[in-house]
This record gives structure tokens, C-alpha cells and sequence, in this order.
């Protein structure tokens, strides 16, 4: 069962070519042709996904990095400027795709199956969770394909969904949660190449009345 909606903060996923260079990337650096591949450009990449994307504020994304809010500041507009540079502009995953992936992802959540939540899972996939402050959210964003496999594992069996919904939110698919009747969480992913390469679950309360 589908339905329609929109989420504040949720419009800048759907068309942004500079998310898509970044997700195909894996997060992972770009050299430049007499540039080393430094661990440096790992945070300008997580810092501007998290922020752009994410739309997480720089505090928060300073905790993440364990930098300054000004440094997490610096990242970010660093990484704007090599995505601009790179000027790569890549497609999103076909729809029929990103269906088979979300279908294929809500059978192993809610069969609990590790094994293969984590075959869906880009090994450097992120994972973060917007609470805004009033419902239970890991502060630090999870990184790794079987982290990130065993916290949807943990968090389903505390958690278990009455039924999980294909919803568009701005054009895009995501997935709602509902337990006795009341949404939990929407969810949110960027998929390449058939793996999920980000995933936002978003349980704010205060974005999740209009469901």
C-alpha cells in the first residue's frame, strides 16, 4: 500500500546530482591528479552527505567527526567544491530497481535476517537517525554494512513493526513504519548499484504528524 507525503527536509534527496556523485563514491576519496588519497577527504564527503542530504546541523555533525562546528563547516563546503569540480552527474537507480532493493530490504527486517540485510548493505554504507531531540536516536552516525545490519536487527526485535509501507516521499520511495496503527519511523535511502548506500530513519515526532 502506497501513499503520498512530505517531510520537511526531505526535498533535497530527490534530484541532486551532487548526493548521487557522492553515494556512487561510497564516501570513499577522490584523488586529484598530484594529490595523494588522504584520509582527509573521507570527512569533507561524510560532512557534506550529512549536512546536504541529511540535513543534520553542523553541531551535531561535529560530534560525529569530533571537530569543531566551524571545522565541520569546512569540511563540508571542501567537499562542495571538489563535487563541483568533478562535475559528475549520476543517475538515480531505475524506479523498478529501487523497488526490488526496498521489497527485498523489508522481507529481511521483518524476518530479522542479518545475513541478508547485510547483502543489501554498500559495505561503507551510513546510517543515521533523526530523533530531533524527543525520541530516542544514536547521536554518533553508524558506518559499515554489518554495524548497520545488526542495529536494524536489534532495533526490529525491540521495535517490531505491525507493517512496513512503500510510501514516495518528493517523488521517491521510502518506507513507513507502523505499530499498533501509529507511523514510527520513515525511512529513507540512497541506493547504487542495487546496495544502500545511505540510509535516514527519521522518528522525529514533530515531522511524523503529518503521516
Amino acid at each position: 500500500q502506497r501513499g503520498q507525503f512530505r517531510i520537511p527536509g526531505h526535498d533535497k534527496i530527490v534530484g541532486q546530482s551532487a548526493c548521487h556523485a557522492l553515494t556512487m563514491k561510497q564516501l570513499h576519496p577522490v584523488a586529484e591528479p598530484n594529490e595523494s588519497r588522504s584520509t582527509d577527504v573521507v570527512p569533507e564527503r561524510v560532512a557534506f552527505v550529512l549536512h546536504d542530504v541529511f540535513d543534520l546541523e553542523f553541531s551535531r555533525i561535529a560530534e560525529v567527526l569530533d571537530v569543531s562546528v566551524a571545522g565541520a563547516r569546512q569540511l563540508a563546503s571542501r567537499a562542495r567544491r571538489r563535487v563541483a569540480k568533478e562535475k559528475q552527474t549520476v543517475p538515480q537507480a531505475p524506479k523498478a530497481e529501487r523497488e526490488r532493493v526496498l521489497a527485498t530490504f523489508r522481507a529481511a527486517y521483518e524476518a530479522g535476517d542479518l545475513a541478508g540485510l547485510v547483502e543489501l548493505l554498500h559495505p561503507e554504507v551510513v546510517y543515521v537517525t533523526d530523533g530531533g531531540g524527543k525520541a530516542f536516536a544514536a547521536r554518533k552516525l553508524i558506518r559499515g554494512g554489518v554495524r548497520v545490519a545488526e542495529v536494524m536487527v536489534r532495533v526490529g526485535r525491540q521495535w517490531r513493526p505491525d507493517r512496513i509501507e512503500f510510501v514516495e516521499v518528493g517523488g521517491e520511495l521510502a518506507l513507513v513504519f507502523r505499530r499498533e496503527g501509529t507511523v514510527y519511523s520513515v525511512d529513507t535511502v540512497q541506493i547504487t548499484d542495487g546496495l544502500i548506500t545511505a540510509y535516514r530513519r527519521v522518528i522525529n515526532p514533530d515531522k511524523l504528524l503529518r503521516i
